[in-house]
Order: structure tokens, then C-alpha cells, then sequence
């Protein structure tokens, strides 16, 4: 749990997979979601997001794991189950120049909030009329005492 009622931040550790190469797409994922579910066991832990790479061009994989503490987060980057996933992660990786960085640092969040994911399909042709009702939608739910912002995803092209 959080130091005190007035903390309006969790920490954050981030690990960064660099250099992945295009067979990496095929291993990276569940090595990812291995390693997040086993930090998701660790005291403190508060959520977990991947966060893939981006084009042809970026082999890059993030982690952001949130805790409640810095020593919480430090705890898990430490640990020898991590430390043994991380290992297996890089083992598992054909390319030759695999980066791990490893980062804590203070992430804007509400402890507590209540979340919702929603996965919506866009008729080809009706991006414009989503953008519109998402606007609204959005604007709607923000006029709310409690409102916790929104991590959203637009559709992909295509």
C-alpha cells in the first residue's frame, strides 16, 4: 500500500529489450508476459503493461512494471527469479546485440482505480465517426468527480 493517503504516484520499473530482431516477434512475447506475471507475485506489485515494438524498424520491447515503494520495485529487480528470466530472455534471443536496461522511477497513477478495457472493431471507411464518438465518450466520462484519465489505443491502419 501506498506510504500515505497523499501519494499520487506509484514507481515504475522499466525494462527495455533493445535490438530484438524480426524472430524475436516469435519468442519476445511470452517471455515478456512471463516475466510480468512473475513480477505480478512480487509484495507491492500494482500493474503491468508491454509495450510492443513499434514498425519494421524499432525491435525495441518495453516492460513497465508499477509498484507501490521504490524498495518494492527494487526488490523484484534484484531478485534471482528475475535475474533467472531475464537470463533465459536473453538466451532465448537470436540477435547478436540484445540491450536489457533497467529503470525505477516515479510514475503519475492513482493506486485504487478501477479500470475497464474495451476492444472495439472500426468498419473500414467509419474512422472519422469513431474518432468522434471516442471524443465524446471521452469528454463525457472526464466531467466526473474520480475520473483517473484514460490509456487508449487508436486503430491500427488497415
Amino acid at each position: 500500500m501506498p506510504d500515505s493517503e497523499t501519494d499520487n504516484f506509484v514507481v515504475a520499473l522499466l525494462t527495455k529489450v533493445q535490438n530484438s530482431s524480426a524472430s524475436d516477434r516469435q519468442t519476445m512475447p511470452e517471455a515478456m508476459v512471463r516475466l510480468m506475471l512473475s513480477g505480478g507475485r512480487s509484495p507491492g506489485f500494482w500493474s503491468g503493461e508491454i509495450i510492443p515494438p513499434f514498425g519494421e524498424q524499432n525491435g525495441d520491447w518495453t516492460l513497465v512494471e508499477r509498484f507501490y515503494s521504490h524498495e518494492q520495485a527494487s526488490k523484484w529487480q534484484t531478485s534471482p527469479e528475475r535475474q533467472s528470466l531475464l537470463d533465459e530472455l536473453s538466451g532465448k534471443a537470436s540477435g547478436q546485440s540484445l540491450v536489457v536496461l533497467d529503470e525505477i522511477c516515479k510514475s503519475d497513477a492513482a493506486p485504487g482505480m478501477v479500470a475497464t478495457a474495451i476492444a472495439t472493431m472500426v468498419k473500414p471507411g467509419m474512422e472519422e465517426d469513431y474518432f468522434d464518438w471516442e471524443r465524446r465518450i471521452q469528454t463525457a466520462q472526464a466531467k466526473y468527480v474520480g475520473y483517473g484519465g484514460v490509456y487508449w489505443q487508436p486503430p491500427s491502419p488497415g
